[in-house]
């Protein structure tokens, strides 16, 4: 072959070459121009492309990531930055120094990690939370989400490690605090657990109002406290596209679009942080009384009642402080306190007509033919809306109008449970027999929730022996003997 011939070759694998590097680098420029536009679709779009030519390219990762993220799906978007960081160390570097991406890729690893952490998949989550951390090291929850995987995975002393860390070098750390908290917790040094969750619960405290105070700045409205509480709840409901276009349009904010984000997102994260600690407080004094003499164990319930009446006041709606207080109320014997907070707790329901009507006829489809009985069990995509909505089980399903319960089923029966027993000792104290009435109700409803609950049927001998119908007492016994025998030949 002549020279001529070797040149033309050679450009023609050249041409090949820069013809095949074109698309790439094409399709990473439009959509970064698509992305700093705002057309954070479009941008994705071309993002993935380069993605197909380049599998593993950490930037085309990177940026697929940030498109999601200002998309709302924060958990797949943490999936490709984990990919892009682990990949190139040199990414990671300049995230840290430009501050909107910063909070966008933090906001979606600590997402990813609440999301595995809620699962169970601690092994999973651990390298989440600890990018989670690497990613901005100024931000509190980060370190929460790292301290809770250490816990469940059993690294006690990383544990230590991380709270003690954070406290030498902040002695106000509230973070450092609550994560010593969890090791104590963990380690079942509840005395100590206390103390230190107290403390962290009260310093958190004094975090939210800083917040505050910096979301009203930005406002500059008369009614900062209402907007602030709306900006919350766009945050709990991770509804991005609601959140930007109340601040851009309702609130006229567009150029602070993202410092509010940003602070609505600490306050909202601080919150949480705040309701954890003074909930594990309660907590760690409920552990403590389990094993002490019976005037000691009052000191703690009374310790644990004080604390959760705390919480109440500042969040009425937190349904686990609601149930612990009711605990710690009937085991002070405040039967008619806890008795009214159980009720509350069994009727925080919503009706099968208030469901969103998608979600209302998907279940529709369950039902038999007359309309009037849910084919248990439900299907795993069912289960699924339910808990989209904040609800974990569907029950009185015989009936023509079903509900839905925020707890699973059997929190569900171990609330009836305790307040059937609250109504058999109200009647017992008062004299007032028609409680025994109210509490036979609740034991049936759980023989409905579970035809083989022991518990129920023994609680129903107990309260139509007391109110003197002998016969319904027998039966009920018969039945226990029989439910007793047949899981004894299981």
């Amino acid at each position: 072959m002549n020279g001529k011939g070797k040149i033309l070759i050679l450009w023609f694998f050249v041409a090949v070459f820069l013809f095949a590097q074109v698309p790439f680098s094409a399709r990473m420029n439009g959509g970064k121009i698509h992305y700093r536009d705002g057309r954070y679709e479009r941008a994705k779009e071309q993002f993935e492309l380069a993605l197909k030519e380049r599998p593993d390219s950490p930037e085309a990762h990177f940026w697929l990531g940030l498109a999601l993220s200002q998309l709302g799906d924060g958990i797949t978007a943490a999936e490709h930055f984990l990919f892009a960081f682990q990949n190139d160390s040199n990414l990671l570097l300049l995230t840290r120094k430009e501050e909107d991406k910063r909070f966008a890729v933090w906001s979606a690893l600590s997402q990813k990690s609440q999301h595995l952490i809620i699962s169970n998949a601690y092994e999973d989550a651990l390298p989440y939370a600890e990018m989670t951390v690497k990613v901005d090291e100024t931000r509190p929850l980060g370190y929460t989400l790292l301290a809770q995987v250490y816990s469940q995975l059993n690294k006690l002393d990383k544990l230590q490690e991380l709270g003690r860390g954070l406290i030498s070098e902040d002695s106000l750390s509230p973070q450092g605090y609550n994560i010593l908290g969890i090791y104590y917790f963990t380690s079942s040094k509840w005395d100590s657990a206390a103390a230190i969750y107290q403390k962290a619960g009260y310093l958190y405290e004094a975090k939210v109002g800083e917040y505050k105070e910096n979301l009203k700045k930005e406002i500059k409205r008369p009614d900062a406290e209402r907007v602030i509480e709306r900006l919350i709840q766009y945050q709990k409901d991770k509804d991005v596209y609601g959140f930007r276009t109340y601040v851009e349009d309702s609130l006229r904010l567009k150029k602070s679009l993202s410092l509010l984000a940003r602070l609505t997102l600490e306050l909202y994260n601080t919150i949480l942080e705040k309701n954890f600690a003074l909930f594990r407080t309660a907590s760690s004094y409920l552990q403590a009384s389990v094993s002490r003499p019976e005037k000691e164990r009052n000191d703690y319930l009374v310790k644990a009642e004080t604390v959760l009446n705390y919480i109440l006041k500042d969040n009425p709606k937190d349904l686990d402080a609601k149930y612990n207080l009711g605990f710690v109320e009937y085991s002070l014997g405040k039967v008619e306190e806890a008795a009214l907070l159980f009720r509350e707790l069994v009727e925080t329901k919503l009706l099968f007509s208030q469901l969103p009507e998608k979600i209302r006829e998907e279940l529709t489809l369950e039902m038999d033919s007359a309309g009037d009985k849910i084919v248990l069990p439900l299907s795993p995509e069912i289960k699924a809306k339910i808990k989209e909505g904040d609800f974990a089980y569907l029950y009185r399903f015989d009936t023509l109008s079903p509900l839905l319960s925020p707890f699973e089923p059997k929190t569900l029966e171990n609330l009836y449970l305790l307040l059937g027993a609250s109504y058999v000792r109200i009647a017992d104290l008062k004299k007032a027999k028609e409680n025994y009435d109210k509490a036979i109700e609740c034991f049936l409803l759980v023989t409905r929730l579970n035809p083989e609950s022991v518990d129920a049927y023994q609680n129903l001998v107990v309260a139509y022996r007391e109110k003197g119908d002998k016969k319904m007492a027998e039966k009920m016994y018969l039945k226990m003997e029989e439910i007793k025998k047949k899981k004894g030949k299981q």
